[in-house]
């Protein structure tokens, strides 16, 4: 039997990152290491880093001191602010893609564009994109739910960085008809 590993084989460079920067603090840090849920979804990672000392922790408010690690799936804004009230150390290590989104999403519905998502409402990077939009987006993550959305005047999407194209085109071109500037 021969074994064939792909050219892409591994983690996508969002997550590369997060890794190399949670090994780099704990290299670094003389202190707790959280990571804020987990790093990424990999059982054998998760345990790993727990085995070095990095723990992961649902909510801020879990802990009171140490470094916190923001996973590369990204969160919402308000965590910046939790982080920066307990005066914990931050390492962000969200993808530059899903940071991009970010970015955007908060550029757009500053300027009173209604933000689509298409994607899973459950899934941790679509809950933080959400946030930049005070969680007013609509989440898409089938066709059949574009025809119940409304028409707008300004529309943004945007798409969870692991959407499959083909499902994305899909649903963009259904939600073509339902806004005059996109």
């Amino acid at each position: 039997m021969e074994i064939y590993l792909a050219k892409s084989a591994g983690y996508c460079y969002g997550v590369q990152n997060a890794i190399n920067m949670v090994e780099k603090s704990i290299r670094d840090s003389k202190i707790n290491i959280y990571t804020l849920g987990h790093i990424i979804h990999n059982r054998q990672v998760i345990e790993k880093l727990e085995s070095q000392g990095v723990y992961y922790i649902d909510k801020i408010e879990d802990i009171n001191d140490g470094t916190i690690i923001i996973r590369s799936h990204g969160v919402q804004p308000n965590i910046y602010e939790k982080v920066s009230e307990k005066n914990l150390v931050l390492v962000d290590a969200t993808c530059p893609y899903v940071k991009n989104i970010q970015k955007k999403v908060e550029r757009y519905y500053q300027d009173n564009y209604q933000i689509i998502i298409i994607g899973d409402e459950e899934h941790p990077e679509v809950i933080g994109v959400n946030g930049w939009c005070n969680n007013s987006a609509i989440i898409l993550n089938d066709i059949e739910q574009v025809k119940k959305i409304p028409n707008y005047k300004k529309i943004c999407i945007v798409a969870q960085t692991t959407i499959v194209l083909e499902k994305f085109l899909e649903i963009v071109s259904r939600i073509v008809s339902k806004a005059k500037e996109i």
